[in-house]
């Protein structure tokens, strides 16, 4: 029997790729320095860091030390997140360029008897002897042992969809197992791909293994071009009618490259947006700071970060004519907004006031109803022992049974008339509920 697709997705849980492979690169990396070796890198960063950070004296210091030297003067020394260890490589790569500088910065501008350098850095920055230089390259060897050893630990090499993953590089189209492995890909990702397109993936697969494709659309040239320019130029292969010619196989690669590769883009937008939540901006709205996002990715995407290099078109300066009509518009829709959600929220307590008065009213009329049951009690009773007093002629019981009867009838004359004003008020307030 053949289930439906929407069927099939009521057991489907979250695609299994591991944990963010960054994150364990990164410390990777620091446990293999750090446990083999006693270099203390991440000690000499943090205190090359620390010493011209919040300092704007010891950098213009060091810069005319650095002009002075070489016009050349380069980038400045960035800071070492500890969390980020494969940064340190560009980071070190800077200071060796700077090394000369920095050299002449702290041994010679800076005053002796202002800097403690400590005698184990004065020895180490002599040349290096032939027993360093074999220490040196032992401590490399034994860093990278102790990083492979903790990657192949950590990283998901056993996910059987990571492994078929690698059929998308464009070497392994012609592979002996791409088109099992496409078909595994296909079957990881019900969420998306019902039964029926998976016979059809695995068609358009054969389709595009005999495809004459050139070798400009993967490879660049030193280099190869991003995965999703390979695949944008395969989708746009027609058939000799002009129609596309693979239609299932293009869900099921977005799918694939949709995948997150870690934490780091949405841990990049933590740090962004705290970037612009400064303390004197702390009040903007979710609208603020999307467009403050979406101003500074427009520079990242179209400028490569820098603002100058944004080309001005007439759609961009259209757009900033109409930015204050547009703000008028989203002004007024806001306040119409407010308006709207004002009058609901009155609304609300209207009825919310109509409904307790109305609870009110009932309970009050339930306890007038009892009334009237012990008041037609009280009544029935008199009546009776007035009965009983006349028979027996004992003059004394008459008159109390009498009086019990008019206590009675006068009650029930105030309860019956406090049950009409009851039923009125609950009649006028529904009036009102139905207005």
């Amino acid at each position: 029997m053949v289930r439906s697709s929407s069927t099939i997705k009521l057991n489907i849980g979250l695609i299994h790729i591991g944990s963010c492979p960054l994150h364990l690169i990164h410390n990777s990396f620091k446990i293999g320095i750090d446990s083999t070796t006693n270099w203390s890198i991440e000690e000499f960063l943090n205190n090359l860091a620390f010493w011209f950070s919040r300092s704007p004296s010891r950098r213009e210091d060091y810069l005319k030390v650095a002009k002075y030297i070489s016009n050349d003067i380069g980038k400045f020394i960035r800071r070492f997140i500890i969390t980020r260890w494969l940064d340190a490589g560009p980071i070190m790569e800077r200071i060796i360029k700077q090394w000369t500088n920095l050299n002449e910065y702290f041994i010679k501008f800076i005053p002796i008897n202002q800097l403690d350098i400590g005698e184990a850095t004065r020895l180490g920055l002599n040349n290096l002897s032939n027993e360093e230089n074999k220490q040196f390259f032992s401590d490399i060897r034994n860093i990278y042992s102790s990083i492979t050893k903790e990657l192949t630990r950590t990283l998901p090499l056993n996910n059987d969809l990571l492994r078929h993953l690698k059929c998308l590089h464009p070497m392994m189209r012609h592979s002996e197992t791409s088109h099992i492995s496409i078909m595994n890909i296909a079957r990881s990702f019900p969420q998306m791909i019902v039964p029926d397109e998976i016979d059809r993936i695995t068609a358009e697969w054969y389709l595009y293994q005999n495809e004459n494709i050139p070798n400009e659309w993967y490879e660049k040239t030193n280099e190869y071009h991003a995965i999703d320019y390979y695949w944008k130029n395969i989708f746009t292969l027609k058939t000799n009618t002009g129609t596309d010619k693979f239609i299932a196989l293009p869900k099921l690669i977005k799918c694939v490259l949709a995948l997150s590769h870690g934490n780091a883009d949405v841990e990049r937008g933590f740090s962004e947006n705290a970037f612009l939540l400064t303390d004197d901006r702390s009040l903007l709205s979710d609208a603020s700071i999307n467009g403050l996002r979406a101003t500074r990715d427009g520079v990242k995407f179209f400028g490569n970060g820098k603002p100058h290099e944004v080309p001005i078109t007439k759609a961009l300066l259209d757009s900033v004519r109409g930015a204050h009509s547009r703000y008028c518009i989203d002004l007024e829709k806001r306040q119409q907004e407010l308006l709207t959600n004002k009058n609901l929220v009155n609304e609300e307590k209207q009825n919310d006031f109509f409904i307790e008065k109305q609870n009110d009213l009932y309970d009050e009329q339930k306890c007038l109803h009892k009334n009237l049951t012990n008041i037609q009690k009280m009544i029935d009773e008199g009546t009776e022992r007035l009965t009983s007093a006349i028979s027996s002629k004992d003059f004394k019981e008459i008159e109390t049974s009498l009086l019990l009867i008019e206590g009675g009838n006068e009650k029930l004359a105030m309860t019956t008339t406090h049950i009409v004003c009851n039923s009125s008020k609950l009649n006028q307030l529904k009036k009102k509920q139905k207005k």
